[in-house]
């Protein structure tokens, strides 16, 4: 359902907030029976509004005020009166050097779809502006007063987080470790090779600090088509290139995922158990939770997880879920094939939409999940590379790279192939990626 109102243009920003004013931080009534959910669903129901956008921005405006017409636009030195109160008590008007442009009569689902739409018109005339002068650019405040038609009070909105940045990051210090790790045992040094990879991580950069959807998206592709061998017709050697990575490290990263995950619930609940599990002396935490999740000796110990989660029902079906795919050999593979038909899927798609911004202009409304599944694909061959290269394997090129990994897909699955049930000596390898 969520999917389906995300796809039909519904915010994901919307929904999360309208989830937690709901069940968790409004002022609702209490959740007395399941007649209660009719109402959260007729609040997240798909209704076009209509909405006016209030920008804070730049004076620089003003001097082409003759052409915001063309735009949807209009410029007021302060709030509508019936607004003035609220923006002050908002914290939202303007100071000296800005002004108020006002986007009318936005029709979308949400204030958080209204104002990507009329920000669109805003960078619509900053970019037609650019055409006539490259050093004097438009600049507006993230936050944004939004009216409502069937709401009383106005709402301030900031800027949506990028698709981009919406993925999990290290710690500082353990990033800064990572970099000073690679800079110095890097084995991708070589001519066309360094050029190439250092081609690479600055379009991912491009990516990363551009906040065009479009753009993104672009030159994520750019970074696959580029990374991966050339060999064969375009979208059939960038899937290709990602199926061993795909494949091979689709059990560590739901383990390492759900450790995090654990940690956020309790570290110290999480520790105690783990340290609990027999013949895992000197193991780290990843290992340690795969024999948790795998192993049926540890049942007990499970289930001591399970108990300690108390009203927490989703993050124990998560782990039960878990359990479950990892319990064998059988299961595993077939939850990689499965997973693999879906990333095979969604490249195609990626690509679709590629062709579709470049010859069309268009882009879908699910926009925003292409562009963070593709910056997950791309970084973890970027980190599967990067380890080859600095790890024992000491691997030169992204040739080299990418067909060491299709033998190392090759034999793990040849594992997986051979083993009727897993026991504590034969389980490890599925967390091993050197």
């Amino acid at each position: 359902m969520v999917t389906a109102l995300v796809n039909h243009g519904v915010s994901k920003a919307f929904l999360y907030q309208s989830t937690q004013d709901f069940f968790f931080k409004g002022t609702a009534p209490t959740i007395a029976s399941t007649d209660a959910l009719k109402i959260f669903l007729n609040s997240i129901s798909p209704v076009i509004h209509d909405f006016n956008v209030f920008f804070i921005v730049s004076n620089d405006i003003k001097l082409i005020q003759k052409s915001l017409g063309a735009f949807g636009l209009k410029v007021h030195e302060s709030f509508p009166s019936e607004l003035a109160a609220d923006a002050t008590r908002l914290d939202c008007v303007p100071e000296s050097g800005e002004v108020i442009v006002e986007v009318e009569n936005v029709r979308s689902y949400d204030c958080f779809s209204s104002r990507k739409q009329a920000e669109r018109r805003v960078d619509m005339l900053r970019d037609v502006f650019t055409l006539f002068s490259h050093r004097n650019q438009l600049s507006w405040r993230e936050d944004t007063l939004i009216n409502q038609c069937c709401i009383e009070a106005p709402v301030v909105v900031g800027s949506p987080k990028s698709a981009m940045q919406k993925r999990i990051d290290p710690s500082y210090a353990l990033a800064s470790a990572k970099l000073n790790s690679m800079i110095s045992s890097l084995g991708l040094r070589h001519g066309s090779t360094f050029e190439k990879f250092n081609r690479i991580v600055d379009i991912h950069g491009i990516c990363v600090t551009n906040d065009v959807p479009e753009n993104q998206l672009l030159n994520l592709w750019i970074s696959l088509e580029t990374l991966a061998p050339a060999k064969g017709a375009k979208i059939g050697r960038v899937v290709r290139a990602l199926e061993p990575f795909v494949k091979r490290h689709y059990v560590h990263r739901l383990v390492t995922t759900a450790l995090r995950d654990l940690m956020i619930w309790n570290p110290r609940i999480t520790r105690r158990v783990l340290r609990n599990i027999p013949l895992a002396k000197g193991l780290r935490m990843v290992p340690r939770l795969l024999r948790l999740l795998a192993l049926d000796t540890n049942s007990q110990f499970r289930q001591e997880l399970y108990d300690a989660f108390g009203d927490f029902h989703l993050l124990r079906y998560r782990i039960y879920s878990l359990h479950r795919l990892l319990e064998s050999p059988k299961s595993i593979l077939a939850a990689i094939d499965s997973h693999w038909k879906k990333v095979d899927w969604q490249v195609r798609r990626i690509y679709r939409t590629r062709n579709s911004l470049v010859h069309t202009g268009d882009a879908p409304s699910y926009l925003g999940a292409l562009i963070e599944n593709g910056h997950d694909y791309l970084d973890m061959v970027l980190d599967a590379v990067m380890d080859l290269s600095c790890g024992e394997r000491k691997i030169q090129t992204l040739d080299q790279a990418f067909e060491l990994e299709h033998l190392l897909a090759i034999g793990f699955r040849r594992k997986l192939d051979s083993l009727e049930a897993f026991t504590d000596e034969s389980v490890g390898f599925l967390c091993e990626l050197q």
